[in-house]
C-alpha cells in the first residue's frame, strides 16, 4: 500500500452557473439560510413562552385588586321583591352566607327551589354584564401591554440573531 494522499478541492474554483457563482456560494448561503430558519424557530418559541407568561403576569396583575376591590365591596341584600334587607355587607360575607345557607339546606341544592324574581334576575344580569365590560377593558389594556412587550423582545431578538449570524 501506497503512503496516504491529501486531496484539495479549492470551492472557488468550481462554479455553478454563468453568473460567477461558486459552490461555496452555495453552501454560504445553504448554512446561512438554515441557521436563520433555526434561530427563527428558537425565537418564536421563547416569544411564545414569555408572551404567556407576560399575559398571565400582565392578567394576575390587572385583575387581582379588581377581585379585591369587589369582594371587600359592600352591598346591599334585597328580598324578591327589591326591598332592602338589613344593613350593607361586604360581598365576601354576603358570599360566605349565602354558600353556608345553601350546604345546610338540602332542598335548595334541587334546580326547582332556585327561581329568582324578575328583579333578582335583571340584577344578576347587569352585575354580570358590568363585570365582563370591566374585564374586557383590563384584558384589552394587558393584551396591548404584552403586544408592545413582545414586539420590543422579538425585535431585539431578531436583532441579536442577525448580529450572530455575520
Amino acid at each position: 500500500m501506497g503512503s496516504p494522499m491529501t486531496v484539495t478541492i479549492e470551492l472557488d474554483a468550481l462554479y455553478i452557473d454563468d453568473n460567477g457563482t461558486t459552490l461555496a456560494d452555495l453552501i454560504i448561503r445553504e448554512a446561512g439560510r438554515q441557521a436563520l430558519e433555526q434561530v427563527e424557530k428558537e425565537a418564536k418559541q421563547e416569544v411564545g413562552m414569555n408572551v404567556r407568561s407576560i399575559t398571565r403576569e400582565q392578567i394576575t396583575l390587572a385583575v387581582t385588586p379588581l377581585i379585591a376591590e369587589a369582594i371587600g365591596g359592600s352591598v346591599q341584600l334585597t328580598n324578591a321583591l327589591g326591598e332592602s334587607r338589613g344593613e350593607p355587607v361586604t360581598l365576601r360575607k354576603a358570599i360566605v352566607d349565602e354558600a353556608t345557607k345553601q350546604l345546610r339546606d338540602a332542598s335548595a341544592n334541587s334546580r326547582s327551589d332556585r327561581k329568582r324574581t324578575v328583579v333578582q334576575e335583571f340584577i344578576q344580569q347587569e352585575v354580570t354584564r358590568s363585570i365582563q365590560e370591566d374585564l374586557k377593558k383590563v384584558m384589552d389594556e394587558a393584551r396591548a401591554e404584552v403586544k408592545a412587550a413582545v414586539t420590543e423582545q422579538a425585535a431585539e431578538m431578531i436583532t441579536s440573531a442577525a448580529a450572530r449570524l455575520r
